[in-house]
């Protein structure tokens, strides 16, 4: 009887162990590559999944069309916005830099590749207003997916899913 307590209480204590170790293993793991100044891209060393998040646009209005790349670093960028820790959510959204008056509207084509199989977290529109809540600025998303992807595809400007025909991600403004 003494030995069943034992092993019921170490499995009590055990669990909880292992399943905080699993979670810590599977939430940490994410860093931040420096090979791309256009763009904030995570890479998970252990899954090897690779994330963008952020695109820092120049300013200038003849650029105005954002090509994630398909690889960085020889890492598949697999995902546009995700998650990089246990409730910690990125973004895909584009940065205007100081330079830009941030004044009327801005509408950037958004081109993925063929490695991207899943969007979480991104936009398809962006307000920003003054300090007395005045709109003075939004950013438009269009979205166009490579032929050749095997997961996506975009239809006026939008993501779906290729099993589903749903639209996809976790979409915010």
């Amino acid at each position: 009887m003494k030995k069943a307590i034992k092993v019921i209480l170490s499995i009590i204590v055990i669990i909880p162990l292992l399943v905080g170790t699993l979670m810590t293993v599977t939430y940490s793991g994410w860093s931040q590559l420096e090979e791309d100044e256009d763009f904030l891209i995570y890479y998970h060393k252990w899954t090897g999944n690779v994330l963008v998040a952020d695109y820092f646009w120049d300013g200038d209005e003849n650029n105005m069309i954002v090509t994630i790349p398909d690889e960085t670093d020889g890492k598949k960028i697999k995902s546009l916005g995700g998650f990089i820790g246990r409730g910690v959510p990125v973004s895909f959204y584009i940065n205007l830099p100081d330079s830009v008056e941030k004044r009327g509207e801005y509408n950037f084509t958004v081109k993925l590749g063929e490695n991207i199989k899943s969007a979480y977290r991104f936009l398809y529109s962006d307000e920003f207003t003054d300090i007395n809540g005045d709109l003075v600025c939004v950013i438009n998303y269009y979205y166009e997916v490579s032929e050749d992807n095997k997961w996506i595809y975009s239809k006026d400007g939008k993501l779906y899913d290729k099993k589903t025909d749903e639209l996809i991600g976790y979409i915010y403004s």
